[in-house]
């Protein structure tokens, strides 16, 4: 196979315990990956002897977004498998089904994207197939939560990659507003279908109990690790508590209310929303005269302190 491929590893310094047990499963799992490896990092070193690995710093302070576009630039090859530090393979990798999916994409331009997902909600169309492992994921129609980006385990053409990311998301603004965005990119979505055995095994949904969520282990990783050998200093992140975990389940499946997180984007882009879902657009415009009001008030009580508001 050509090294048209790099795998990149996009995390953070805070997450950087996860490293040494995602590369030794990788190396049980697909111990003859050739493709070179980069580490898109903050400040810390990836140090391993088991895979050729560069590291690419992206320094405190950036967006996720900002930080992987950045890595993006550094590399020259065509393709890029994009992983996260806690994707922890726990099956031999079909190899047959990843070399039709870069088969797909050298042989159609126009596919920007093939998600290897094994455990979203993979609205993929089920009467279509593409060299047999792969359907199409349909643009949006009225079910707004049918995303067609996530941050899955995904082999992006890396020129479609940098058209997806804008500098000030982080993951989640990416999968909801990249989904948006993609809509209105050429390229077409590919996601693994469920007809098959699984290109790459791994867990990420909280349910399975593997991975990082919410800062820290959950509680399925000891075991994973034990049993393959590697050990892991489990203090600097913690593992959930089985309380903690039955908390954080209540809210990740059954929407328990939490406080949303802050939107970075700018008035522009959340003006595009009317024509996908008007809904989304009325609660941004909403939410930000409200902050217009909020700091009009603050500066009239600061100008005039009298004066009744």
């Amino acid at each position: 196979m050509k090294n048209d491929i790099t795998i990149l590893l996009t995390t953070c310094d805070a997450y950087a315990d996860a490293w040494d047990p995602f590369f030794a499963l990788w190396k049980k799992y697909w111990p003859d990956c050739a493709y070179p490896f980069v580490v898109n990092s903050e400040t810390k070193t990836c140090e391993t002897d088991l895979f050729s690995v560069r590291t690419v710093y992206g320094g405190k302070g950036l967006t996720w977004s900002k930080r992987l576009k950045r890595c993006l630039n550094t590399l020259d090859s065509e393709f890029v498998l994009l992983c996260l530090e806690d994707y922890f393979l726990q099956s031999p990798v079909n190899t047959e089904i990843f070399c039709a999916a870069l088969h797909t994409m050298e042989e159609d331009r126009n596919v920007g994207v093939i998600q290897f997902a094994i455990d979203i909600d993979t609205k993929y169309d089920p009467n279509t197939e593409i060299n047999t492992y792969f359907s199409p994921v349909p643009k949006y129609k009225k079910d707004f939560d049918n995303g067609r980006v996530f941050c899955v385990l995904s082999l992006y053409r890396t020129s479609y990659l940098k058209k997806l990311l804008l500098p000030q998301e982080s993951p989640w603004e990416f999968e909801r507003f990249g989904s948006l965005r993609s809509q209105f990119l050429k390229e077409k979505v590919y996601r693994e279908n469920g007809n098959h055995p699984r290109c790459f095994v791994y867990f990420i949904e909280p349910i399975y109990g593997y991975a990082i969520s919410r800062g820290k282990w959950l509680p399925n990783n000891q075991k994973l690790f034990a049993e393959n050998g590697i050990e892991v200093d489990y203090s600097t992140l913690g593992v959930m508590t089985p309380e903690e975990y039955e908390t954080h389940m209540q809210y990740y499946y059954h929407g328990t209310p939490k406080k949303t997180q802050k939107e970075h984007h700018t008035l522009s882009q959340k003006i595009m929303l009317p024509l996908i879902h008007p809904v989304e657009f009325i609660r941004i415009i909403v939410n930000l005269i409200k902050k217009r009001i909020k700091s009009f008030k603050i500066k009239m009580k600061l100008c005039f302190p009298f004066f009744p508001i």
